[in-house]
């Protein structure tokens, strides 16, 4: 195996335990959606995700994450409150994310796609 396909098994890896983490924060946001600290737990996971997937140029999952984060930041800062719409807006934005990475460990090439819906 070659250094570049084991930096991209470790992303594989650590997205992946983002997404479980992620599951269990969505869970608790829930029953705690003013949590500012939850939210921030949240927009932590995906500038980490962000941040990872330009390394490797994956520009789909960099809007996708760019975006999420950008929402999180104004529930964090109390710009929004969070409810229906925007809890659908992030589950859905993570079900893409974890499509694409799903793809990528298959193909290993982010797959085309467009995702401005998001």
């Amino acid at each position: 195996m070659q250094l570049d396909d084991q930096i991209l098994d470790e992303f594989l890896i650590e997205a992946e335990e983002i997404f479980d983490q992620l599951d269990i924060d969505f869970v608790k946001l829930e029953s705690s959606p003013g949590d500012k600290a939850l939210i921030g737990n949240i927009f932590r996971a995906m500038h980490t995700l962000k941040g990872s997937s330009g390394f490797f140029g994956f520009v789909r999952i960099e809007k996708v994450a760019h975006a999420s984060e950008s929402l999180l930041s104004k529930l964090r800062d109390g710009t929004y409150v969070i409810d229906a719409a925007i809890t659908n807006v992030l589950l859905n934005a993570m079900d893409c994310l974890r499509g694409i990475v799903t793809q990528i460990q298959s193909a290993r090439a982010e797959p085309a796609g467009d995702d401005t819906a998001l």
